[in-house]
């Protein structure tokens, strides 16, 4: 989501309180029993009943004292004019904050724990967007949700706003106990990590700026010949990042674009063994989410003879390109997940070959580079003329006697269908032969 897109607070909200826009009697009541600084208000946003702001409250450990459920209506008395809000925690729990920014006004929220900590910061970016944490855990103590506003480096060179935003709105509740399929925080660690069942689906929020969630995957009974395959749903504006771990060691990652939808295919389990350490997934992502959870599903299948298996994206993890030890042609099937690179080793000989390669993608939208490579990334070929849905063939590669080479997949910069289809289909056709001319990579 760029600072100058994104949707309006008052759907952003809408999501999380139900209802978010505020809705008011024709006058706000002061009780004159209650004491300075009280107020009896008539207006509510989602069923949060909302108080006027009062003033001083910039100052750490003087925010405006509120309970959950509760919230404020106020405005940034300059660009400088920080807001802050005490949040009395009764008990432990999960606290749910949303703040809807006004138009042309670019807030920032934060949550300071009771000493004066930062524990989570919301900035999702661009005026008008609502910020907020959808679920942070927390124990009994005092809190303080502070707001201010975001200033961009080219808005520092001049002069600052000296007047008053507009209202914004600012509410804090108890988030629900989360079911068994989603969730829990805090989940940074392994140790509180939730199980996914093969073949469910969990939900979690990335909530705020550096939230990880860990989820842990058993594969007791997968057979050696299945392959796992992992979903994560897009979420709006948030660049989505998946890291699989075994027993303590990487595995692999993907990383999309933001609002892209992730996906691992082939993620081989050859070696899980007769009593396999689960597989332990780590979700995070650039720009957070307070009002859209990501889904996660995982299951697992056959994975066919002359498929490719995953991870395979560095020459010591590469899928021969030969389905049967051999053979001199062949075909290979894959597929390219965002921020996937496929590498195929091709087979080794006491002397020169000639290499033909076509990659052909399944897919008419997904446009693949083709390269032949060296262990240390020398290119001795490549083609990438193709176009979206067009083969790219490589004929008359030649490789020196006993070269490690592979044949790299990857899409080229741009391809655009992932928004379409996230794992794109495509088959690797190939023959070797003797000869072949000495790559000019190595000459020069």
């Amino acid at each position: 989501m760029t600072r100058a897109g994104g949707r309006v607070a008052g759907a952003a909200l809408a999501a999380v309180w139900a209802a978010c826009g505020s809705t008011a009697q024709p006058h706000i009541e002061r009780d004159d029993d209650a004491g300075p600084g009280v107020v009896i208000v008539k207006r509510t946003a989602g069923g949060v009943r909302l108080a006027e702001e009062v003033e001083p409250n910039d100052a750490a450990g003087h925010g405006q004292p509120l309970s959950p459920p509760g919230g404020v209506t106020a405005t940034l008395a300059s660009a400088a004019d920080v807001d802050r809000v005490a949040v009395a925690a009764d008990r432990a729990g999960w606290l749910a904050v949303a703040a809807a920014a006004p138009e042309g006004i670019d807030l920032v929220v934060e949550l300071v724990g009771p000493g004066g900590a930062l524990l989570a910061r919301s900035d999702r970016g661009g005026a008008g967007v609502a910020e907020g944490m959808p679920n942070y855990p927390v124990e009994p103590g005092r809190y303080e949700v502070v707001v201010r506003e975001y200033a961009p480096k080219r808005r520092r060179r001049k002069a600052p706003r000296t007047t008053p935003s507009p209202p914004y709105t600012l509410a804090v509740r108890w988030a629900p106990e989360p079911t068994e399929l989603f969730e829990r925080e805090p989940n940074a660690a392994e140790r509180y990590a939730r199980p996914v069942a093969i073949g469910g689906e969990v939900r979690g929020y990335i909530g705020w700026e550096g939230d990880k969630d860990r989820w842990l995957v058993p594969i007791d009974g997968a057979e050696p010949d299945e392959a796992v395959d992992i979903d994560v749903d897009g979420v709006d504006g948030v660049a989505l990042q998946v890291a699989v771990s075994r027993a303590g060691s990487p595995v692999l990652q993907r990383a999309g674009a933001p609002g892209q939808a992730l996906a691992i295919r082939s993620l081989a389990l050859e070696a899980a063994g007769e009593s396999p350490a689960p597989l332990a997934l780590a979700l995070t992502g650039k720009r957070s989410s307070f009002d859209e959870p990501y889904a996660l599903r995982v299951s697992i299948r056959p994975l066919p003879y002359d498929a490719e298996a995953e991870p395979n994206d560095a020459p010591a993890q590469a899928t021969p390109l030969a389905v049967e030890p051999g053979r001199s042609a062949g075909a290979r099937r894959g597929a390219l997940t965002p921020g996937d690179v496929d590498l195929y080793a091709v087979p080794v000989a006491d002397a020169r070959q000639q290499l033909d390669v076509a990659v052909e993608p399944a897919s008419p939208g997904l446009d693949v580079a083709v390269a032949l490579v060296l262990a240390d990334g020398t290119v001795l070929g490549e083609a990438d003329a193709g176009g979206p849905g067009a083969p790219d063939k490589l004929a008359g590669a030649g490789i020196l006697p006993g070269a490690r080479a592979f044949v790299r997949v990857q899409r080229k910069p741009g391809d655009a269908s992932a928004a379409d289809d996230v794992a794109p289909g495509y088959t690797v056709r190939w023959s070797l032969g003797a000869g072949g001319a000495i790559p000019r990579a190595l000459v020069e």
